[in-house]
């Protein structure tokens, strides 16, 4: 058993460059899973304690993925503490995050909005943090920018407002999914829009798949009647996956994901992941349809070919 600081370098480990490229593709989601109630206390005290002292984006992203409540006062303390527009912005979403809402510190990231000044172009990025607070005024703010004199200003604008619309809406007693624009996206992960009944949902599971070289993964939802709707990897990081997640109960998906070898995506195999009682069993019969589509699935990612195990249903 890991004691608490063991935990903590696996779960903050120290960056190997100083532009965090190596960060790029780290997930603590499955450590934080695994974390029985003492581990997970004993890893909350410890990160609110360096949020004093340590400025890794990485902690109070990981303290929004534990939903802490703990680490609301000490977030908000950073946040008094910072000028900067920028910084002001990203510490009230933190919080926003944690509680799922929050009117004072929508107040605090419109005002900090209205004061911003974007003398770099990748400054753009603090769009994907405003389009969290899913605040009206907000979002007509950011649509002034979809002109910009920066390009990449106006790019991040446009896109962002994009991707506020498409993505996973759980409301009125239906799972809706609004298609990425086919540009953004590219027609390899590109998939259609649906809605289904929650309570016509029967399965979900996941596929990984190779898209032009790249491990990449389809959420697939199965209806009563069998139908399979398909949703691109894409959605990981907008605020309605993480509905999804907690509406079904779901491990964090990103942490699952992680349980696939590289050979795995050649569209060999789709674990379930929902209900419970058929974690981990196989979507698909291994018969003659699922050794078909291993065959083409290299040029067609998006193929899930096959017969559904009816005693899994």
């Amino acid at each position: 058993m890991l004691n608490t600081e063991q935990l903590i370098k696996q779960i903050i480990p120290e960056p190997k460059r100083s532009d965090l490229k190596d960060r790029e593709w780290f997930s603590n989601d499955e450590i934080l899973t695994k974390l029985n109630e003492e581990e997970r206390r004993a890893v909350e005290e410890k990160l609110i304690e360096m949020l004093g002292s340590d400025d890794d984006s990485l902690i109070p992203e990981t303290l929004v993925k534990m939903k802490s409540l703990n680490a609301v006062p000490a977030m908000l303390k950073k946040l008094a503490s910072k000028s900067d527009s920028f910084e002001r912005i990203q510490w009230a979403t933190f919080i926003n995050e944690i509680k799922n809402g929050d009117d004072e510190m929508e107040k605090v990231a419109f005002e900090a909005f209205e004061k911003l000044e974007f003398i770099y172009e990748v400054h753009g990025d603090v769009f994907y943090n405003l389009i969290k607070f899913n605040s009206p005024r907000i979002d007509e703010l950011i649509e002034t920018y979809t002109n910009h004199k920066d390009f990449l200003v106006a790019y991040h604008a446009k896109e962002v407002l994009s991707f506020n619309k498409s993505g996973i809406h759980i409301h009125n007693e239906e799972l809706e999914f609004i298609a990425f624009p086919k540009k953004q996206l590219g027609i390899a992960l590109w998939c259609k829009s649906f809605k289904v009944k929650l309570s016509d949902v029967q399965l979900i599971a996941i596929s990984p798949r190779l898209v032009l070289d790249d491990e990449s993964l389809f959420i697939l939802i199965v209806d009563k009647t069998g139908a399979v709707f398909p949703i691109p990897y894409s959605v990981l990081n907008i605020q309605g996956f993480r509905d999804l997640e907690n509406y079904f109960q779901l491990k964090p998906i990103g942490g699952e994901w992680e349980k696939f070898e590289y050979e795995d995506h050649y569209g060999k195999c789709d674990k379930i992941i929902y209900p419970q009682k058929h974690y981990w069993k196989d979507l698909y019969k291994n018969d003659w349809k699922l050794k078909v589509r291993q065959l083409y699935s290299w040029f067609n990612p998006k193929s899930f070919f096959g017969n559904i195990n009816e005693e899994n249903r």
